[in-house]
């Protein structure tokens, strides 16, 4: 793993060696280019954090607005699991567990939603459901090392 970081946005993570990164306004966007030999479609992985419009924010409500966004662009997508749990330095975020269809194929959607300093922060990871036991442990560790600028 590498530690790459974001310095518009403040936050830094490790991704796999072999994976490139696009950094983009909202965010970062990692993934394979090449098929690792024992995955069916290559995994993606993106952190995000924007601002929010008005209202009070917390990662409950941030998740089940984020769910209800994504029922309208992904096929058939189901909701799995959905759990309160923390991210870097404590951080409160809601993770949910949630499989769509892309034509024929089934994918996998694991998604961590937080409230870092009045912005939305959104992570998402996605990739074919029968290889969802291969991707659990790099997914979560790459979530584990997020790191935020100010936290605390």
């Amino acid at each position: 793993m590498r530690l790459v970081e974001h310095a518009a946005l403040g936050f830094a993570l490790q991704v796999p060696d072999a994976w490139q990164t696009t950094e983009l306004p909202e965010g970062l966007v990692a993934g394979s280019e090449e098929m690792p030999d024992d995955l069916s479609l290559p995994p993606g992985f993106a952190v995000s954090l924007a601002g929010f419009g008005d209202g009070d924010h917390d990662a409950a409500s941030l998740s089940e607005q984020g769910l209800l966004e994504e029922t309208r662009w992904l096929t058939d997508l189901r909701l799995l699991d959905s759990e309160d749990t923390e991210l870097a330095s404590g951080l409160p975020a809601r993770r949910t567990l949630a499989t769509y269809r892309q034509g024929v194929s089934s994918l996998t959607l694991e998604q961590w939603h937080a409230v870092h300093r009045g912005r939305a922060l959104v992570i998402s990871a996605t990739g074919p459901t029968q290889d969802y036991a291969a991707l659990h442990d790099v997914w979560h560790a790459m979530a584990a090392s997020l790191r935020l600028g100010d936290e605390g």
